[in-house]
Formats: structure tokens, C-alpha cells, sequence
């Protein structure tokens, strides 16, 4: 039995996976983003994707005349076949994306002639593993950019036109892919007997690209226009630089050892397109203004969320050189030993993340039992104003996203700096959340007449 093409270790270990997935099955979501995303699903479903009362806004960008989402549609599409049979379905789409983006990997790695035991690395890559237990986009954004990867190996007009199509699509995921499409575009270019293909991919990349225009114009008034950008978000700057960058780099080169080295050793077809893109996107986070450093290991594991569209690349050309390191020093009849204990410590070190995330989401669920027993109906429950967000644009508490009609009735859960007094309709609904963040997120409900 040849254990490196042994598709049954493959299909076996993804049913551990799913198997982990539903013994940590989420609850609720714990990032701000996963109620706009799932949010986005139901007003997708009425037509409607302006909200003008600011108490119904839950952490929407205001664009001047309405509230509107701070994200691209695709993710949500994506989810709201899930969405129809129940909110709490709607995580189920993250793990069958997982397991299509693997069936992927597991493609490129044959188009590639790697041993297919190596897309163990994507189904238990740790940040990934995590990030399919949530209702976070970047699942669905490395779904179209392994298509996109998939379809630029095949290295022929036909792959090219189809590796644009999906590329373009994917920034309907995330804004922060076009840079993976520029990635791919400037290793064509590079290739002197692939140049005069770049055309194609250039155009099959429009559809995507003017969709994603349109619904720029749609939403923020200018097709080049953010939510990030009308919200202030979009700030850019070379002060500590070289500190965010490394700190990103060091990230990507710690829970699997040197990884993000290995693309520039790696000989294979797609290591150009691995290499640019990953310095593009170091690039821009680098000089993002915002930056939020982990020390704690779990966090360390978690903090490579950011670059989880370009990892499956990175992932690819590591595969690679360990297949040569395993060759180098004749260590291919200890093969089923080196697998058997790299499923295991895969399988551990993903569960870990997936457990300790599953303690924030549960932790969030007893918050928003706490807030939904002990007020009603019709209730106007105001946040402390100290936990507001950073720009006056973007009202964002921890627990803004909370409530929402379509499926928790009519409930409004805001945080409102200065004079409250024009929002209260009834003073018996009204109530006041305080809000403990350390060291353990304590939440208590204060109503209006004992404030």
C-alpha cells in the first residue's frame, strides 16, 4: 500500500474532522463579522440591503443617507441555503466548504505530482480549522482562490480564462484577494511563454470585478468606494513597519515550522504566484493601521486568520519540501510512523483551537441567554458608550450583533454616545447593559427606573 497516494487516509481523516467539527458544533457566533454576514443572508432573502434607523444599524456603515453592510455579498450567498432551514444551520456551511476546498487541494497536489497525503496540512491547519467553525468569509475566499489556483496550473487557455473567472470572483469574498489576483496575473506575465495569455485571464476576471464595482456604487456611492473607507478604517502608513511585518511572517512560520520560507525553495509551477502573493498581502497588513499582537498560544495559532486565503498556497510549496527533506535523508520506510504521528499531532493541535474557541462561543451564548431573559419584546437595551467603536461611522460593541428581528424579534441592542433620551419609547422597555471585559466578560441588565 502506497500510504502516501492512500485516498483512504484522506477521506478517513476528513471524517475525523467532520467528527470534531459537531462535537464543538457553535452555538452562536463570537465575532462581530459572523452576525453581519448571516444578517446580510435575511436581508438578502427581503430585497433589502439599506437600514435606516441607526438602532437597527447593529455595526452597519453609515454612507450618508443609510446603514449599510461593511461587506462584499458572496459569502453571505453562500450561506443562506444553510440560512433557510435555521440561523443555527448556517454554521454547517463552513465545514462542507472545508471539505470541498480539500477535495481541491488534494487536485492541485496531484496536478502538481506531490504525494496527496500532504492535504492533511490544509484540513488541519489549525487558523483554517478554526475559521470553518464560524461564519467568517474567509472559508468561501479560499474556495474561489483554490479554483483560480487549480484552473492557473493547467496551463492552457482554457485554465487561464477560467483562473481569472474565479480570481475575480473570490474579491466578492474579500476586498484583499484582488492582491491574489494581481499576484497571479504578474506571474503570468513573468512566464515569457505564458505572457501572451495574460489577456485572457484579464478578461475573464471583469465579471467578478464589475459586480464587485456595482455593488461599491450601490452601497457606499462610488464603485472604488469602501465601508472601510467611508467608516475611516482604510488608513495605510509605514510606521512600524518592519515590526508588523515580521511579526506576520513570524505567524506563518511557527505552528508548522518555516512555512512561509518554504515558498522560496520550492521548484514547483505555483511558487511564483505563492511567493508575490504572500509578499503582497505581508505588505499590506504590514501597513494596515490596525494591529493587534497575540502572545497567547492559542491566539498565535489563530493570528494567521488574516492570511488564510493565501496559506493553502503556502501550503502547497511546503508539501513540497518536506517531500524533498523526506527524500533527502531516505526516510520513506519510516513513512507510516511520520504519517501516524503527524495525523495525531495534526488532529490535537487543531482541536485545540477548536475547543478553545468553542469556550469564547459558548461564553458569548450564556451572554446573550443572560440579555434575552431578563428583558422583552420591544426592548431598547443601550450600551455602555465607553465600549463603543473606534470611529463614530461604525457603532460596534461586543454584543451589538447580538439581536437582530429577522430571527430574535425586536429586540434593539446599541451603543449611544451623548443624549439617549430621543430613542426611548418606553421607559418600562428600556434597560442598560454594563459590560466587565476583564478578566472574564461580565454582562449585567440594568433597567431604565434604577438607572
Amino acid at each position: 500500500m502506497n500510504i502516501l497516494e492512500n485516498k483512504r487516509i484522506i477521506i478517513g481523516c476528513a471524517a475525523i474532522f467532520a467528527l470534531m467539527f459537531f462535537l464543538f458544533y457553535p452555538n452562536f457566533y463570537h465575532y462581530p463579522d459572523e452576525q453581519a454576514y448571516l444578517r446580510n443572508v435575511y436581508l438578502i432573502f427581503t430585497g433589502k440591503m439599506l437600514i435606516t434607523d441607526p438602532l437597527y444599524s447593529y455595526g452597519y456603515a453609515f454612507n450618508g443617507s443609510a446603514y449599510v453592510s461593511a461587506y462584499p455579498p458572496l459569502h453571505s450567498v453562500l450561506i443562506a441555503p444553510f440560512a433557510l432551514f435555521g440561523w443555527q444551520f448556517s454554521f454547517l456551511s463552513g465545514l462542507i466548504l472545508h471539505l470541498i476546498n480539500l477535495f481541491i487541494f488534494y487536485k492541485i497536489l496531484k496536478k502538481l505530482r506531490l504525494p496527496v497525503v500532504f492535504s492533511l496540512l490544509y484540513l488541519f491547519f489549525p487558523a483554517i480549522a478554526l475559521l470553518s467553525t464560524t461564519l467568517e468569509a474567509e472559508i468561501s475566499s479560499i474556495t474561489f482562490v483554490l479554483l483560480a489556483t487549480y484552473f492557473f496550473l493547467c496551463n492552457d487557455n482554457k485554465g487561464f480564462a477560467l483562473a481569472g473567472f474565479f480570481a475575480g470572483i473570490s474579491i466578492l469574498a474579500r476586498y484583499t484577494n484582488a492582491a491574489i489576483m494581481l499576484a497571479f496575473l504578474i506571474a503570468i506575465l513573468i512566464d515569457k511563454k505564458q505572457r501572451s495569455k495574460a489577456w485572457l485571464f484579464i478578461a475573464s476576471a471583469v465579471p467578478g470585478a464589475a459586480i464587485m464595482l456595482a455593488f461599491n456604487s450601490f452601497l457606499y456611492g462610488s464603485p472604488f468606494a469602501t465601508a472601510y473607507l467611508i467608516i475611516g478604517y482604510s488608513s495605510f502608513s509605514l510606521d512600524g513597519f518592519f515590526l508588523k511585518a515580521g511579526y506576520y511572517v513570524l505567524l506563518l512560520s511557527i505552528v508548522f515550522p518555516l512555512m512561509f520560507f518554504s515558498m522560496f525553495f520550492a521548484k514547483n509551477r505555483l511558487r511564483n504566484a505563492a511567493v508575490i502573493s504572500s509578499i503582497l498581502f505581508v505588505a499590506l497588513w504590514g501597513s494596515y493601521f490596525f494591529f493587534y499582537p497575540r502572545s497567547r498560544l492559542e491566539d498565535l495559532i489563530i493570528g494567521a486568520d488574516k492570511f488564510a486565503p493565501i496559506v493553502p498556497l503556502m501550503l502547497v510549496c511546503y508539501a513540497e519540501c518536506l517531500w524533498k527533506i523526506i527524500q533527502k535523508f531516505s526516510l520513506e520506510k519510516h513513512l507510516g510512523k511520520i504519517v501516524v504521528v503527524a495525523i495525531i499531532l495534526l488532529v490535537a493541535c487543531s482541536g485545540f483551537v477548536m475547543l478553545k474557541h468553542k469556550e469564547k462561543q459558548d461564553l458569548k451564548f450564556e451572554v446573550f441567554k443572560k440579555i434575552y431573559s431578563e428583558t422583552g419584546e420591544g426592548a431598547l437595551i443601550i450600551v455602555d458608550e465607553k465600549i463603543a467603536s473606534l470611529s463614530d461611522k461604525y457603532k460596534e460593541t461586543p454584543f451589538t450583533g447580538m439581536f437582530f428581528t429577522e430571527f430574535f424579534g425586536d429586540r434593539k441592542l446599541a451603543s449611544i454616545k451623548g443624549d439617549y433620551s430621543k430613542y426611548i419609547l418606553d421607559e418600562k422597555k428600556t434597560f442598560f447593559m454594563e459590560i466587565t471585559m476583564d478578566p472574564d466578560i461580565e454582562v449585567e441588565i440594568i433597567p431604565f427606573e434604577k438607572k
